[in-house]
């Protein structure tokens, strides 16, 4: 108000034009973006921190800001593109969306740990056999159930299978438009990444691993699982009914609790499958092998962890190296089969 007439030269990071909690901020601010453009923040003097720097110039006018198209420089100072960046409003993330689905309190298969809803932030969300005690004080868990892990699912790919960078760090995830619901092979897709992914922090000390995506023989399982929950939904034995308010099918199947048609996966996925079912095996081949493992035992089995606990990044069994590179060659390609609807679906914005 006390600028009345005067041009703004301003450089920053972009939460204040992009994040949710800023919106009372930007129904005030009323100045119109003339030039911008940006760069990465450790091209500054002492920042190491992989995030953009946005320099603006503004004009004062009557509207509230909603989006705008800005240059992009490496830290060369080449020109590498440009950028949309736009103004979301609380009620359109990612979070709202996925709290739709999560109704009830019982029947947990897992947890899945969230945070706010930026790329900066992805390393936050995982899903977990054992919530502590902070992130429950802090509604920071959302119960999955038989009837929800698809959505589960569905949001770990989006927040997890597109690599962080400087350029999407402060990027925000969206409430989706409806499209996804009936592409059974994006919900499918997503559904084996999450089986193994990194952040799947499923444990079988830590309770009934209900996530085991193998039959005990096609494996070497040396005894019966606690749970075949997963491969009962898989091979069509197990179908839940559509929560109130919902139409069965797309993300159901069309049909009710009981029998329905085997889940049909992408190449991609069942490269994924054809990968991990040779780890799985070379696992279970030992004699300390825990039949209800998961992928997190698995890894934790060969590397092992550190002084400080923390898990090694690898493991001196060459062969066991070798299987989980395969695996992650294939869930790279898997990924990327996901990412373009992750925009077509509107989970992200270009």
């Amino acid at each position: 108000y006390e600028l009345s007439g005067c041009v703004l030269g301003q450089f920053s990071t972009l939460k204040h034009l992009m994040a949710p909690n800023f919106q009372a901020f930007r129904n005030v601010f009323c100045w119109k973006i003339e030039k911008s453009f940006m760069v990465p923040a450790d091209t500054f003097d002492n920042v190491n921190g992989q995030f953009p720097i946005g320099f603006f110039i503004w004009r004062q006018c009557t509207e509230i800001f909603s989006s705008t198209v800005v240059d992009v420089y490496d830290a060369a100072g080449e020109f590498i593109g440009t950028k949309q960046i736009c103004s979301v409003p609380r009620n359109r993330v990612v979070n709202r969306w996925l709290h739709s689905f999560i109704k009830r309190k019982d029947d947990s298969i897992g947890w899945l740990r969230f945070v706010p809803n930026d790329f900066q932030n992805n390393n936050g969300v995982y899903i977990t056999s054992k919530p502590n005690e902070s992130d429950v004080r802090e509604s920071r868990i959302a119960t999955i159930t038989k009837e929800n892990f698809i959505v589960i699912s569905i949001y770990m790919a989006i927040r997890h299978c597109i690599e962080h960078t400087w350029l999407n760090d402060r990027d925000q995830y969206l409430w989706p438009n409806d499209d996804w619901k009936a592409d059974r092979d994006f919900q499918t897709d997503c559904l084996v990444y999450t089986i193994f992914a990194g952040r799947n922090n499923i444990k079988s000390s830590d309770g009934v691993n209900h996530w085991i995506p193998f039959p005990e023989a096609e494996v070497g399982a040396r005894d019966r699982y606690s749970s075949h929950f997963l491969l009962d939904y898989m091979t069509g034995r197990w179908r839940p009914k559509p929560p109130e308010g919902k139409e069965a099918g797309d993300l159901f199947d069309g049909v009710g609790q009981g029998m329905g048609d085997p889940l049909t996966f992408t190449p991609e996925a069942r490269a994924v499958f054809d990968a991990a079912r040779v780890l799985w095996r070379y696992y279970h081949a030992r004699e300390d092998s825990d039949p209800n493992a998961g992928f997190y035992d698995i890894r934790e089995f060969f590397q092992g962890r550190n002084d400080r606990g923390v898990m090694n990044p690898d493991s001196s069994d060459m062969e066991y190296m070798r299987l989980l590179g395969e695996l992650k060659q294939a869930y790279k390609s898997l990924a990327a089969n996901i990412e373009p609807k992750i925009y077509r679906y509107g989970f992200l914005q270009k």
